[in-house]
Parts: structure tokens; C-alpha cells; sequence
């Protein structure tokens, strides 16, 4: 894509590109932005590869809080040049200078990937080494440790005796619970029997999945009328040693979703909604488990015999029992540790030792970090972030405590705050966050960015304000489906092949639909289900519980946000993990394939829109909100995997939506969206709505940059010319009002039948969206270096001319930034010293 401002030029580019800037930044009038923008309509090459040229160069810098240890494990992400990581020879690129000036050899992990992944490597690492707290700093302190381009020869891992010990140890950490007959099942944390996959290796952090369904314990027949089941819930522990340190991390996903892909092998058959007594975690004594946080739910702790029994779920009362849905799921963050280092366990628990890469300077150019054009590798869409100068750094730290704490206060509590997010009360496992109605309403979460002030402002409260936010959705998002070796189900599991072309034997919509079911949900066993109802020990809170539904694809950024944020920042296990399931359940949602074998298509997937499109191309097609959420998730999930037989596979969507990108698209009036809905004029039209444009526009931003660039030229330019006609459709007359300074929410783009309208619309909504459609204006300056996109921004924002932009959108509040960053962070770039 071309992006002279933001993207990769070439070396031999970047003095002209620095000339212009200058010059754009010194004009104070439109005509020296017309000037600029002629001059600078050239397509970017590949960005600059590897690392400084200069070994013992300041690459990057972290900054923190000061933890409480005066020595700990430092880590941080950072974005990267191309061929960085990981590299032909074997070493390890980076060092951390430390507080006494001392040069550390630092691990280096990859977060996410480039579109050519073999070739270009990690365009996100992670970075971790032992560092010290500077003498005489005080807890909470600003402190910085800055990245040195320090190749070397990697070194191994070795765990402390303990911890060794722990591993070495089959059963010495388990986590169990029992059923309506009160048959025991149990799993061991740290052996994975049913899976373990190696996620983190290095000197100073190795991390681990395992994965184990609980399986009973007792010799009884399996079944009815009073056996165990084959399962309870699945648990996938993310376990996770550190160099030196008596304690390991352990975040845990307890979930009831399997998929029943594998007819010899009935562990992973479906469950109907599976009822327990308490969720146990069982320890050797000495052994102290630390919560990231201590919610209600949380039991009190007892010892048997050698063991300490940690209750993360704690049993109701009046013998009641706690209850699962189907393809429910949930979370859990905790540390393990020697009881002497408990204090530090809090620590690693709350990521105190968590840095975050910041703007800066090496002397010679700005270092590499999410504001630095030439790495700007932030989310799927790859775009640099804004700088909150304006707001200063202590109002940043403010307000993310503010709502950190609002979160840390509501899962402690467990009451019910009267108002959104939190109008449940504490549901047994359950914290559910936001309205029962998986659809609702209205603009809150739906953020085209986020996590972009906990970035600049290196905030610890920010980064676990997400993490407490994804725990929370999840509690709500009932989706997940999982084989028996811990990961996700695929689309391509489910293909069959028949006479005369592939197929899929089921409706879904992020769950089954009636009609086929492939997985065996319906035939589920409910003996234990109708014994908890004869016995009268369902829990208080069930039907309050079932009441929530998903997030659904319309809203599915509301739930996906977080985990990305989690990703990007923290490099995340878990997080990257959720996000690679939920793909492949917006996949199953939304796929190319007729959903049975008469070659009939769910009129929700995607065969239907390539049917409809085929029958009338070229007049746009009922695309929208749905569809470029889904195409984020699929984004996201291709940016975290380096499997090239998955990539390959999720290749072959995106080509697919591509295509029908390409041959929706109206030829008469540009825009992708053709919607027949009875909520704008009365359904007389179909419509464009702005809001859900703005979407579309950063999902091809995201396919691009994720999944195209540098490996498929001709899509690249496929989807640049979708973009520039639908974005010069957005300020044309059609669809922008120089009353309202916006585009009009929503326009009639086509009678319900006959052509379309081109020139002009019949019918236009009463009001502008400003909330959305910020970003998609610099998105097309930045491809068209067109200046009237500048000055349709002037005009959104109420600046009197195209140079005051940034004070424009500097004045305004922090209400909308995440719609608002990709439009402030070029503002920054154009016109800020």
C-alpha cells in the first residue's frame, strides 16, 4: 500500500521524505499542503532490513514503573525492521543496558509476524533480561532501559531446584473437581497428557502449554444412571519458569467446548453443560498460589495432609453446585511460588516487571518503537500511533488507573454497579461484562484502536485494565470448540467432499444452528444434568448466566480488543491463543463453502455473498460491520501464527475476499455496502451507512498490511483500488455534507429495484458520523496523497484550515481516541516538531 508518510521507504528515500515533512510542518496555510501532496505520490518500497548497521547502537527503549525488587526480569515488546528476527546465524540480535550501565544479553521471542514471514521473520519481538532497579529509586519510580544491537550466541535455560522439582514430580500440582455424584476428576497442570507445545525458550523465561482434559478418577462404569462422565472441563495451563525465580506463572483456561472431531476417542465428545462443586488448584505445602486478583469468587485455602488446596471456584451454598454452558470458558492468571517470594510472585502476577517500548531518539533517528513510521507495527492495520504530549503524561497515568481500578473494584465486590459495564453481580465463575444482548447497541467498545495511551504512557494499570477486560468478555463469549489436543477446530476439519464439489454439513453463526451437527452437541448426555434437576441443586445463578449471550460478529471488536492489546503489548500466550480460536469460529461463520450437500449456502456466509454477487456484480453487496470484523479477527490471528500450513489455508480466505471485494464494489457509485435494512428510511432503499464503511475501510487497510504486502503485488493493488474509489465516494456529494462537516450516517445508495444512484442520493440521514469515519480520511491521504482528504479532516474536526488539524483534534477530549489515533497520529507527523 502506498504510505510515503507512514511505511517503509527505501534509504535512499528518506532524506526527501524528511524534506518535505519539514516543509509541511513550517507551512501555515493550505497552499503549502497542496505543495506538499504534489510532490509526494510515489509508492513506498520494502522498508530498510535488519538491525542498525552499527553494533552498540540504541535500538529501543522500555520504560516502566519501578517495581518493588531491586533486581527482576524485565520484558517488552518491540516492533522491528524486516530480517531481524529471527536471524540466518543463530544469535540473539539485542542486549538491555541495565542501570549501572552494564550491557545484559537479552532473549528474544517472536509476537507476531510479517506477511512473508520465511523471508522478513518476527515484525514484533518480545524482549526479556535480567535488569536492576537504579540505586535509590522508590517504588513506582519512572525508570528506562534502552535496547542495544548486541548480536550473540543464545544460552540455555535451567530452572531453579525447586521448580524443577515440580515438573519432575508427576501430580505435585493438579487442579480437580467433582461431579452431581461426586466422582472426582482431576488434571495435571504441569504433564499435559492430552498435549504440550513448547511457546517460549530462551536464558531467562521458558513457557509452556499443556493441555489435559479432567478426567475421573474413580474405576466406576462410565455413564448412566450414576457414572462419571468421560470429561469435565478441558484446561490449557500456560506455565511459565524464570531464571533465578522460585516461582512459576500459571494462567489457566478452563473451558467446555470439544469438537468430537475424532470418532475412535470419546474424550473429546461433546458435553451438555457440565455442573461441579468447586474448581480446585491442589500445591505441595510451601507453596503459595498468588492470584492476579483475589475475587469474590475465590475460596478459602485448606491443607490435606501435604497438600494446600486453593479453591479458584468456590462451591455454593445450600449444596448447590457451579455450572458450565456448552463452549463456555474462562480464565484464570496466577503465579506459584515458594511462600518466602510471595511478594515477588504479586509481582509477576500484576506485570510489574512489564516494559513498554517509547518515541525516542538515537542521535542519529528516532529509535524503533509504534510511533517511528518505518516501524510501525502496531495491530493488524500496521499503522503508527499518536502521541499524547498534549495531555500529559500524569493525566495518562490517571486516567487509566481510573479505569483499572472501576474493573478491580467490580470483580472483588461482585455487585452489580447499576450501569454499563457492570450490571451483573458475581456469577459463580462468571463476571460477565457489558448487556446481556450479544448485539447491543451503540458505539461503546467498538474501537478501530485501543491500547494506545497505555502505550505512550507506559501504564501498568492500562495494560491490566485490558487484561481484566478480556477475562471479563470472555466470561460471556459461550463460542469455543476445541479438539482433543487443545486446539482449535478447524474449518478444514469439517470439509466433506462430495460428487461434484466441497462442502460444509452445518449452519453456524459462531454457534450451531439448527440442522446438521457434525460435533454431536445434540447427543450430548444429560443424565447428570437431569440428576442436578431432580436433586434441586442448580445454582442460584444459572438462568441469570445463560441470559448472556456472545458478542457477535456485528460487535466482535467489543471482545477482540483486548487480547489484542495483550498480544502487541505484553506478547501475551493466552491472549494470542483466544484470538487463533476465534478465527477459526468466525471462519466456520463466514467461509466460501455451500453448507450442505445440495449446495445449498447459510445466508450469513460468505458463499452466499460470492452468489449474490456473481448474479449482480458490481452494485455492492450486504458487506459491512460483520464482515470487517471477521476479517480483523482472521487479520489478527495470521499476525500471531508462523504455522505455514495455516497461513496457507487462511490465504486461500483472504483471496477469496478479495475477489469478492473487487467484484461487489459498485461501479457507479464506489461503495462496498448495499444493505436492505427497515431501520434507515423505513426500508424503502438499500443503504451505506458511514459507521460501518469506516469499518470496512481499515479491514482491506489490515488485509494489506497482514497478509499481502511484499508477497502479492497484484491484490495489493487489487484492494488499493477498492479503497481509493470507496474512499473518494465517502467525501463526494453523494455522501458528505458541508452543513453536517462529515459524511451522512446514512445514505439511500439504490432503490430496491433497479440501478443504483451515482451522482447524488435520494435520502440522507439527519446527522454526520463523527464517531467512526476519522481514520478512514487518513488512510486515503496516505494512499492517494490526495490534500482533499486533509481538508475534509480540517472540516470533521472544526479547524479552520488544514494546518490547524492538529490542534483541532489536540483540543478535543480523550472521549473517541481510539477512532480517532490513525487521523491524530498523521496530524502529529505532518505538523508537530
Amino acid at each position: 500500500m502506498k504510505r510515503p508518510v507512514f511505511h517503509g521507504a527505501s534509504p535512499a528515500r528518506r532524506p526527501a521524505v524528511g524534506r518535505r515533512l519539514l516543509l509541511v510542518r513550517s507551512i501555515r496555510a493550505l497552499l503549502f499542503v497542496l505543495a506538499f501532496c504534489a510532490g509526494a505520490g510515489t509508492a513506498t518500497s520494502q522498508a530498510p532490513r535488519g538491525t542498525s548497521g552499527a553494533t552498540g547502537g540504541v535500538l529501543g527503549e522500555f520504560e516502566l514503573a519501578a517495581p518493588a525488587s531491586t533486581t527482576f526480569v524485565l520484558r517488552g515488546t518491540l516492533p522491528v525492521m524486516p530480517g531481524t528476527f529471527p536471524r540466518a546465524d543463530g544469535k540473539v540480535p539485542f542486549s538491555v543496558r541495565d542501570a549501572n550501565g552494564a550491557i545484559v544479553p537479552a532473549q528474544v521471542d517472536a509476537v507476531t509476524h510479517f506477511p512473508n514471514d520465511a523471508v522478513d521473520g518476527a515484525d514484533v519481538v518480545e524482549i526479556t533480561a535480567i535488569v536492576h532497579r537504579p540505586t535509590g529509586t522508590t517504588t513506582g519510580t519512572r525508570i528506562k532501559y534502552q535496547v542495544i544491537d548486541t548480536p550473540h550466541t543464545p544460552t540455555t535455560f535451567s530452572p531453579t531446584a525447586s521448580v524443577q522439582a515440580l515438573f519432575t514430580t508427576p501430580g505435585s500440582v493438579v487442579i480437580r473437581t467433582r461431579d452431581v455424584f461426586g466422582h472426582t476428576y482431576v488434571a495435571d497442570l504441569l504433564r499435559g497428557n492430552d498435549d504440550v507445545r513448547l511457546l517460549r525458550s530462551g536464558e531467562y523465561r521458558e513457557q509452556t502449554r499443556f493441555y489435559e482434559a479432567m478426567r475421573p478418577i474413580s474405576s466406576t462404569a462410565y455413564g448412566p444412571p450414576s457414572g462419571p462422565l468421560r470429561r469435565m472441563m478441558g484446561v490449557h495451563s500456560y506455565v511459565s519458569t524464570w531464571a533465578g525465580e522460585d516461582l512459576i506463572s500459571l494462567d489457566l483456561r478452563v473451558h467446555n467446548g470439544t469438537s468430537g472431531h475424532d470418532a475412535a476417542d470419546p474424550i473429546d465428545d461433546p458435553q451438555a453443560k457440565l455442573y461441579f462443586d468447586q474448581l480446585e488448584i491442589v500445591v505441595p505445602q510451601g507453596w503459595t498460589l498468588v492470584p492476579d486478583v483475589q475475587d469474590v469468587g475465590w475460596g478459602t485455602p485448606f491443607t490435606q495432609g501435604a497438600t494446600t488446596v486453593y479453591p479458584i471456584v468456590k462451591a455454593q451454598p445450600g449444596n448447590k453446585l457451579n455450572v458450565m454452558p456448552v463452549q463456555a470458558q474462562f480464565h484464570r492468571r496466577l503465579v506459584l511460588a515458594k511462600t518466602a517470594v510471595a511478594a515477588r510472585a504479586a509481582e509477576v502476577a500484576t506485570e510489574q516487571w512489564l516494559g513498554f517500548c517509547q518515541p525516542g531518539s538515537n542521535g542519529s533517528g528516532p529509535i524503533w518503537s509504534w510511533w517511528n513510521r518505518f516501524t510501525a507495527r502496531y495491530w493488524p492495520q500496521r499503522h503508527a500511533l499518536p502521541r499524547f504530549d498534549f495531555k500529559g503524561k500524569t493525566a495518562a497515568l490517571g486516567k487509566l488507573k481510573s479505569e483499572y481500578q472501576s474493573e478491580l473494584d467490580w470483580l472483588i465486590k461482585g455487585t452489580s454497579k447499576g450501569g454499563y459495564p457492570f450490571y451483573s453481580t458475581q456469577l459463580g465463575w462468571a463476571y460477565p461484562f457489558g448487556s446481556k444482548y450479544g448485539g447491543m447497541t451503540g458505539g461503546s467498545d467498538i474501537y478501530l484502536y485501543d491500547g494506545v495511551v497505555t502505550a505512550w504512557a507506559a501504564s501498568n494499570d492500562g495494560y491490566r485494565h485490558s487484561q481484566l477486560s478480556h477475562r471479563m468478555y470472555t466470561d460471556r463469549q459461550p463460542v469455543v470448540i476445541y479438539d482433543k489436543n487443545g486446539e482449535p477446530t478447524t474449518l478444514d476439519d469439517w470439509l466433506v467432499q462430495g460428487s461434484q464439489f466441497e462442502y460444509v454439513n452445518m449452519q453456524f453463526y459462531l454457534t450451531l444452528l439448527p440442522g446438521p451437527d457434525p460435533f454431536g452437541f445434540n447427543v450430548a448426555p444429560l443424565y447428570q444434568v437431569n440428576a442436578v434437576a431432580s436433586q434441586g441443586r442448580a445454582p442460584a445463578y444459572e438462568a441469570e448466566l445463560l441470559s448472556y449471550k456472545p458478542i457477535d460478529v456485528q460487535h466482535h471488536v467489543r471482545w477482540l480488543r483486548s487480547p489484542k492489546v495483550l498480544v502487541w503489548l505484553g506478547n501475551d500466550a493466552l491472549a494470542k491463543d483466544d484470538i487463533l480460536m476465534e478465527a477459526e469460529i468466525l471462519r466456520l461463520s463466514y467461509h466460501e463453502y455451500p453448507s450442505a450437500p445440495n449446495g445449498g449456502v447459510i445466508p450469513s456466509g460468505m458463499a452466499s455473498d460470492i452468489h449474490s454477487v456473481e448474479v449482480n456484480p458490481g452494485v455492492g453487496f450486504a458487506c459491512g460491520r460483520g464482515e470487517a470484523w471477521t476479517i480483523d479477527g482472521m487479520c489478527a490471528a495470521y499476525s500471531i501464527s508462523s504455522s505455514p500450513a495455516w497461513r496457507g489455508r487462511a490465504r486461500d480466505w483472504f483471496d477469496s475476499v478479495a475477489q469478492l471485494m473487487r467484484q461487489g464494489q459498485s461501479s457507479c457509485n464506489g461503495f462496498l455496502m448495499r444493505l436492505k435494512t427497515s431501520k434507515d428510511f423505513a426500508g424503502q432503499f438499500f443503504v451505506r451507512r458511514a459507521t460501518e464503511t469506516a469499518m470496512l475501510d481499515q479491514a482491506l487497510v489490515s488485509m494489506i498490511e497482514t497478509v499481502f504486502k511484499g508477497v502479492d503485488p497484484m491484490r495489493v493493488g487489487t484492494l488499493e483500488n477498492v479503497l481509493k474509489r470507496q474512499f473518494y465516494a465517502e467525501i463526494s456529494p453523494m455522501a458528505w455534507s458541508s452543513v453536517l462537516d462529515g459524511p451522512v450516517s446514512s445514505i439511500a445508495i439504490a432503490p430496491l429495484s433497479g440501478a443504483p444512484f451515482c451522482g447524488s442520493s435520494p435520502a440522507w440521514a439527519a446527522d454526520a458520523d463523527k464517531f467512526q469515519s476519522w481514520t478512514s480520511l487518513a488512510y486515503a491521504f496516505e494512499l492517494t496523497n490526495d490534500p482533499i482528504f486533509l481538508q475534509r479532516a480540517a472540516e470533521m474536526s472544526g479547524a479552520s484550515t488544514v494546518p490547524n488539524l492538529l490542534i483541532a483534534q489536540q483540543a478535543m477530549s480523550w472521549g473517541n481516541h481510539e477512532n480517532r489515533a490513525g487521523l491524530l497520529a498523521l496530524a502529529q507527523l505532518l505538523w508537530m516538531p
